[in-house]
């Protein structure tokens, strides 16, 4: 099972860190089945207490518990694609007219991908921040949607996700990889006392 994790891991049909993986839009994988198939063999191993598939980001965990995706509050940071997040940041961090259409020029083309031109055309501070929240739901939500609901078709086929969807913090420890926190009793248990024979000179010291 282990290996399989492994290899499940560095699939296509994920991006991301290591250790926060995002669902990626793979059409292959799509026409293949793949979403779905990963999800059932993810359930599988959580169900029969095998290795745990924590490498999902927090934002993925939060679409996949989510009744409706649409409700969940997404951030630039989730954008995957270093590029277009810097892109999304600099229309975000833009304080006047000058600053907005000098951002939205160098993005243009995300701008028109995601369908948001007309959101470009006058500056004023409440079409900025709908062009950068349609931005974001485009790139992190909008192109994923088929993909993520495969996904979790796959993982529910045993109901699992259903019952994961009741508790936050369980769902979290079976998908969302946490840095292990070293305390002063496991650093002993790292250790092995070699003790010296009984009445030598080492044992007293």
């Amino acid at each position: 099972m282990r290996e399989a994790l492994v290899a499940i891991r560095g699939l296509p049909i994920f991006c991301g860190n290591d250790n926060s993986k995002f669902i990626a839009l793979d059409y292959l994988s799509i026409l293949k089945d793949r979403y779905v198939t990963v999800g059932k063999m993810m359930s599988y191993f959580i169900v029969h207490q095998g290795p745990l598939p924590n490498f999902l980001s927090p934002s993925l965990v939060e679409l996949l518990r989510a009744a409706d995706v649409d409700a969940v509050a997404l951030k630039i940071a989730d954008i995957e694609d270093y590029v277009i997040r810097e892109q999304v940041e600099v229309i975000d961090n833009s304080h006047d007219e000058v600053q907005f259409k000098k951002a939205v020029q160098n993005a243009q083309d995300i701008i028109d991908l995601a369908g948001c031109l007309n959101l470009t055309l006058i500056y004023n501070g409440e079409n900025k921040t709908l062009l950068v929240s349609s931005l974001v739901r485009f790139f992190v939500l909008d192109r994923i949607r088929g993909p993520l609901q495969q996904f979790k078709s796959g993982l529910d086929w045993n109901g699992l996700m259903s019952a994961l969807a009741q508790n936050h913090s369980i769902a979290e420890e079976v998908f969302v990889y946490r840095q292990p926190i070293i305390t002063m009793i496991k650093m002993i248990d790292l250790f092995t006392v070699d003790w010296s024979l009984e009445n030598t000179r080492c044992r007293r010291r």
